[in-house]
């Protein structure tokens, strides 16, 4: 197989990949969400508004059914396990950080800016809530959360913590981000509420699937 044709196999791979996550996640307007869905935000997270809906496929569910994509769907479909999720996005709080320092290179004050704790909830089109992601920039990160990885691991600093509650496998965990500039290097780090390690075995898919970026 020549150049050529390699690059036109990867440039139809990559397409039929981006397709295919397309379709599986797409941005709904409220009046798209089934009633009971929206009634159960309410209730759920009082006081809050969505600042966007999503209406999330199968693609998870199908392809644990094996085989090509279509049959595989079909597959799902026939167990009745082809059903739609619907994900509020919503802010919690917005809060006021201080500079990390107080003035620039010229000497100029630098302002606070506000950052924002954003979640994502996920429901079932029956209003069950299944799934609630909270990402909490570093400066607000609980430091019940991360002074024990922080201490074991001098030298990095915390970018940001993702939080996860399984609802209906009653998990809850934190996923931090941490850095450090020399050597330059990442990692992401699994741990309870309380501060202690998530053992490898213990942690959810859905942990390891966080991405690596704000």
């Amino acid at each position: 197989m020549n150049l050529r044709l390699i690059l036109i196999f990867t440039t139809l791979v990559a397409c039929v990949s981006f397709g295919l996550r397309a379709q599986n996640t797409v941005v709904v307007t409220p009046d798209q969400v089934p009633q009971v869905v929206r009634e159960a935000f309410a209730r759920d997270f009082p006081g809050m508004t969505a600042v966007k809906w999503e209406q999330h496929g199968t693609g998870r569910m199908a392809k644990a059914y094996g085989g090509k994509p279509a049959e595989a769907a079909a597959r799902a479909e026939a167990a009745g396990k082809l059903k739609p999720r619907y994900v509020a996005v919503f802010d919690i709080a917005s809060t006021e950080v201080a500079p990390a320092t107080p003035t620039n290179k010229r000497g100029q004050a630098r302002k606070p800016r506000q950052v924002k704790t954003r979640s994502r909830a996920r429901y079932t089109e029956a209003g069950e809530l299944v799934f609630q992601q909270v990402h909490h920039p570093g400066p607000v990160v609980p430091p019940t959360v991360s002074s024990a990885t922080l201490a074991a691991n001098p030298g990095y600093r915390l970018d940001w913590a993702t939080e996860l509650k399984n609802v209906k496998k009653n998990q809850h965990i934190f996923v931090l981000r941490c850095s450090k500039a020399s050597p330059k290097e990442v990692r992401k780090f699994f741990v309870n509420p309380d501060g202690s390690a998530v053992t490898e075995a213990n942690v959810p898919d859905d942990a390891k699937e966080i991405e690596d970026k704000d």
